[in-house]
């Protein structure tokens, strides 16, 4: 199964903290429901957009809908594959029936194309407003 996982970068984290401590109310509960409601809309379709396209006739990923997210604990997601897609792993990793092949990563590169904008995200969930 092809999967990411969103990570904040040290810098980043200290801002978060920041943030969690100006905020007046229940900073766990503004960020879980960021990246349980807002961040999936925002990754998923920059992932989608990477997804490479086989010459062959066929429904490919691209235009499916191939990604679902679940929760992974407290304040943290995993954007992975639906069960017909997980396929998607062999060229995202250049493993399988892509050996030898270069991996794509369009996973990782989705979600690092759209960090800045998850992370703005994130602060202004912490904003009193």
């Amino acid at each position: 199964m092809a999967g990411s996982f969103f990570e904040l970068n040290d810098g980043d984290i200290d801002k978060l903290v920041t943030s969690i401590q100006n905020y007046s109310g229940n900073a766990e509960q503004a960020i879980g429901n960021y990246l349980e409601n807002e961040l999936p809309g925002i990754a998923k379709p920059s992932i989608q957009n990477l997804i490479p396209v086989s010459d062959r006739n066929k429904k490919h990923a691209k235009n499916s809908a191939p990604f679902t997210e679940d929760m992974e604990g407290n304040l943290s997601i995993y954007i992975h594959t639906k069960k017909p897609y997980h396929y998607l792993y062999f060229p995202d990793e250049g493993e399988g029936t892509s050996k030898g092949q270069e991996p794509h990563y369009f996973m990782e590169e989705g979600m690092e194309r759209k960090y800045d904008e998850i992370v703005n995200g994130l602060l202004d969930s912490l904003l009193n407003k």
